[in-house]
């Protein structure tokens, strides 16, 4: 059994609410939101693995908002691990979008999730 932590929406579904997007508060959100993913980055990387898929709808709040001024207290966190390979290792899977031209070296290193993190952006 694998228990994990019950995420109730994405940064992907903040982007197309107007209510959020437009709000004074998107830009802390959007800083607090590249801290957090930096993290999580700089986690797996330290342990030696790549996420090779990071984009909007990867990324996961606890608590969706009701409000722009609940932008100030969202937690984001980066989840699929799915497409996750051992740096050096081999990629299997990927969403262009996001991608790096270097993904069709075809070998898996941080820089990759660097850049989708910036297209995320």
């Amino acid at each position: 059994m694998i228990v994990v932590e019950l995420m109730n929406g994405t940064l992907e579904e903040l982007l197309t609410d107007d209510n959020f997007y437009y709000s004074d508060y998107w830009k802390v959100a959007v800083y607090k939101a590249i801290k957090e993913i930096s993290s999580a980055l700089n986690y797996l990387h330290y342990n030696n693995y790549v996420h090779m898929d990071v984009k909007p709808s990867n990324i996961f709040l606890a608590k969706m908002p009701a409000s722009p001024q609940d932008l100030l207290n969202v937690k984001f966190k980066l989840g699929d691990l799915g497409s996750a390979v051992k740096i050096n290792g081999k990629i299997n899977q990927l969403t262009l979008e996001y991608s790096s031209p270097d993904v069709f070296r075809g070998v898996a290193n941080p820089s990759l999730d660097i850049f989708a993190l910036g297209m995320t952006i």
